[in-house]
């Protein structure tokens, strides 16, 4: 897939936002991702944005190779509380 082109002069806010977040190249394809977005049509106050998932609709965590030290130990604390059925890897792409 050829990546759309972001006309940041022509596109309008919500037709950049599509084009940059829910789109991915090719190369990528081996990656069995979800993407989930909401889009508000209004501004919303933070505990708004909250979305609460069942504990068990997550069973993978894969970490990119280049995630922060204190970033990992953050997820991994909260996986270890909170999700103890979920395996956690780190990427070597």
């Amino acid at each position: 897939m050829k990546l759309p082109v972001i006309d940041f002069v022509k596109d309008n806010f919500e037709e950049k936002h599509v084009k940059n977040i829910l789109f991915k190249e090719d190369k990528w394809s081996f990656e069995k991702e979800y993407r989930l977005h909401k889009f508000w049509p209004r501004v919303v106050t933070k505990e708004e944005r909250y979305v609460l998932l069942p504990t068990d609709c997550i069973v993978e965590i894969i970490l990119g190779k280049n995630i922060s030290k204190e970033n990992e130990t953050e997820i991994v604390d909260v996986v270890n509380q909170k999700y103890r059925n979920v395996k956690i890897t780190k990427s070597k792409i």
